[in-house]
């Protein structure tokens, strides 16, 4: 068997359903050398490091530091390696070798992935009746005896044992999901990514890509969620980053479901780095992750995530001023909402009516930029005051705030047209009653958007209104509350 395969074996092996329930609290281990317990192996993004220096002067090779290349050589006879920090790529006798994951810098010591050091240097594996894994170089010559299971062994000729690595269990895994879900669900944020970080710190992508993939959506969901508290771009960009990897073990055909719910989760992140950015490239990255959602075959199952995407789709193309197509995405979206309401199956749910009513009256707000017909926000405005029927301050205060703010931007922009004249006081009403869940303290960055949607109408009452003074300094009071939330956050 080829190093390479044996290699990925060992990968394989080593985080595979067979560890379920195992333990390396009682372990022994017997051999006729000496020990070496200073290997400190390290698990990063899942893949798991063992530090390159220890590995190759274990093994007889002469090693060589070079820090200002930041480049590790190890040299054996006629044989040469190089390592390069923070590159994929080894140079073995002189020919570009692709490794897992990148050479790295960790406690100021150069590690290298563990399947790479199987790869060059145990060609032999033992996988024992308890689940304990032995990687050995072909003239091993000792006993190894683990007394336990779901071990994972790494020793070196004549019998020096290098270290062991306690695997986490697929039962730990599985329990450190159900509880960062659970955390998530119950709007614990920063305590669910700390649980999704440790499971993706003790998982490789390549043994355990369904733990991996469900990990990292779930990451991304969180961050997704902090972005709209805190550090708008940061947050959204690590949301990114962990849709990414999801998605590049997702695929229509495994796991269609997730695949289509992270594509769509991917094309709403990026549109809101859009509004950080203004960068039209992530706007257009937005509908392309959109588009690739509708390929999947889940529409009828899920024809009101089917709707929203629609909408999110029309959304983006009116900002790219694509009216048209805004148009029939929007139009789409209304008649999937219309035709929910008149389903007879949601009428003994409550919640579900409530989110088509909210995905409708968004739908109809932006209908209503597109083209003039009084009854679009009329509608629009009905079927907001529908969802709050459920969606009440008690019981869904966030979505309570959101869709007053919602109400605020329909009748603001209702305002700016010059079309009613009640409808800036209207707007501003919607916009205070928001606040009372929105605060500085709690939700610094809607606090900050709602103000400047607010410092922008009493700017439009000091040049249309009688009380001209009056409303130019409540426009300079709401700027004042903008900028005392962008000193405390980036949005």
């Amino acid at each position: 068997m080829s190093k390479f395969y044996v290699g990925l074996l060992i990968l394989c092996l080593i985080f595979m359903g067979q560890f379920i329930n195992s333990s390396a609290l009682n372990s022994n281990l017997k051999t006729e050398k000496s020990v070496i317990t200073d290997l400190n192996p390290k698990v990063v993004g899942g893949t798991v490091y063992v530090p390159a220096k220890i590995v190759f002067l274990s093994h007889g090779w002469e090693v060589t530091w070079l820090s200002k290349d930041k480049m590790l050589i190890a040299v054996k006879d006629n044989e040469k390696v190089i390592l390069k920090i923070d590159s994929k790529k080894a140079i073995i006798n002189g020919e570009d070798v692709e490794l897992s994951d990148i050479v790295r810098i960790i406690d100021d010591e150069s590690y290298i992935p563990v399947d790479f050091a199987t790869q060059k240097f145990g060609e032999k594996v033992i996988w024992d009746k308890n689940g304990n894994i032995i990687m050995v170089s072909p003239d091993f010559e000792s006993n190894v005896i683990v007394n336990g299971h779901g071990n994972i062994i790494i020793a070196k000729a004549k019998g020096v044992i290098l270290d062991i690595l306690e695997p986490i269990s697929s039962d730990t895994a599985y329990d450190l999901l159900r509880a960062a879900d659970t955390l998530l669900e119950n709007n614990n944020i920063p305590e669910a990514i700390e649980k999704y970080k440790s499971v993706l710190e003790n998982i490789s992508k390549q043994g355990n890509p369904n733990y991996y993939a469900h990990a990292s959506k779930g990451m991304g969901d969180a961050y997704s969620i902090l972005a709209q508290i805190k550090d708008t771009k940061a947050n959204i960009e690590k949301a990114i980053s962990s849709y990414e990897n999801a998605i590049s073990i997702y695929s229509a055909e495994n796991n269609p479901v997730n695949y289509y719910y992270t594509l769509n989760n991917l094309g709403s992140a990026y549109k809101v780095l859009w509004e950080t950015t203004g960068r039209k490239e992530d706007l257009l990255e937005a509908v392309n992750y959109f588009k690739k959602s509708l390929d999947v075959d889940c529409t009828e199952k899920y024809i009101l995530d089917y709707a929203f995407i629609k909408y999110n789709m029309g959304s983006a193309y009116l900002e790219l001023k694509h009216e048209s197509l805004a148009l029939e995405c929007l139009m789409e979206a209304k008649d999937i909402y219309e035709s929910c309401l008149e389903n007879l199956e949601f009428n003994n749910d409550s919640y579900t009516r409530s989110s088509i009513q909210y995905g409708l009256g968004n739908t109809y707000k932006l209908l209503s930029k597109l083209m003039f017909k009084k009854e679009y926000p009329e509608r629009a405005s009905a079927a907001y005051k529908e969802a709050l029927k459920i969606r009440t301050i008690e019981s869904y205060p966030f979505d309570y705030a959101d869709i007053h703010r919602c109400m605020g931007e329909l009748y603001g922009d209702i305002a700016k047209q010059g079309i009613s004249k009640d409808s800036l006081k209207k707007a501003l009403e919607e916009y205070m009653e928001s606040l009372s869940i929105y605060s500085l303290e709690k939700y610094p960055i809607h606090y900050a958007k709602v103000n400047y949607e607010m410092a922008s109408l009493y700017m439009l009452a000091s040049y249309t209104q009688e009380d001209k003074m009056g409303n130019f300094i409540k426009a300079n009071k709401a700027f004042g509350e903008v900028m005392k939330a962008l000193s405390k956050n980036e949005i």
